[in-house]
């Protein structure tokens, strides 16, 4: 899991080089925990790979990162419910929080 939320926030917070985000996706394929989910949309209509992880301590949501299968870029992340709790009044399954990154990209100094 801290890996999933130091990629989130990594991307949230910076714009990510093209092989910083390589070595993250090469990484993160060699993670157990993290499952391929195969080609997805992202919550603005784009293509992408999905990859996710169930929290172990609940196996109540699953964490899915959407990843551009053409440029590498984070696309998303999304928060997924998928077995009911007492904690959230919501059926499973269900979508908790998503982000979609529209734009990322490098400028020249102000």
């Amino acid at each position: 899991m801290c890996l999933y939320f130091s990629v989130r926030d990594l991307y949230s917070n910076y714009v990510v080089s093209p092989k910083l985000a390589s070595a993250l996706w090469t990484m993160l394929a060699h993670e157990e925990n993290f499952s391929l989910l195969g080609n997805v949309k992202d919550r603005a209509g784009r293509d992408g790979v999905g990859i996710s992880i169930i929290q172990k301590s609940t196996l109540t949501e699953r964490f899915i990162l959407i990843i551009s299968p053409e440029t590498g870029k984070l696309l998303g992340d999304e928060e997924v419910l998928i077995k009911k709790t007492p904690k959230f009044d919501l059926e499973a399954p269900a979508i908790m929080s998503f982000t979609a990154y529209l734009d990322s990209s490098f400028t020249a100094a102000p």
